[in-house]
């Protein structure tokens, strides 16, 4: 992954290899895309539906960080699979060990690299523990 050749790339890609995680409802979810309405209704519903609090399917809904490629058009985003699954095994790579480090937590990182309208990157947490 390159780091950019700016102070604003380089924090870019700071903030999306070591995301601000807000710890909520027993989850870890990334601030800047953490509501917590929709998290509450996901919590919820799936408490409804089989009585059982689904934390790690809420992270992975909210969680997600698309990869599709900016290429010469910023604008104009191009799926790219092979860009997009390094994107994913080095954000994978550094989330892992960094949410465990730092939150105590261990996740499971997932990568859907379909097509253009399904190219992102999330986590779950393995296990639904409060972070230590």
């Amino acid at each position: 992954m390159f780091l950019g050749s700016n102070p604003r790339e380089t924090l870019a890609h700071y903030r999306l290899l070591f995301p601000t995680l807000v710890a909520y409802r027993g989850g870890l979810f990334v601030e800047p895309a953490f509501d917590r309405s929709l998290v509450d209704g996901l919590l919820d519903q799936s408490e409804f539906d089989g009585g059982v609090v689904d934390i790690a399917t809420a992270e992975e809904a909210t969680n997600g960080v698309g990869l599709l490629y900016e290429g010469e058009k910023p604008d104009e985003p191009v799926f790219h699979a092979e860009i997009a699954r390094a994107n994913a095994e080095a954000i994978g790579w550094v989330w892992r060990r960094w949410i465990l480090e730092t939150y105590g937590r261990e996740v499971e990182v997932v990568t859907a690299i379909e097509g253009p309208d399904c190219c992102y990157v999330t986590f779950r947490s393995v296990s639904t523990e409060a972070p230590r």
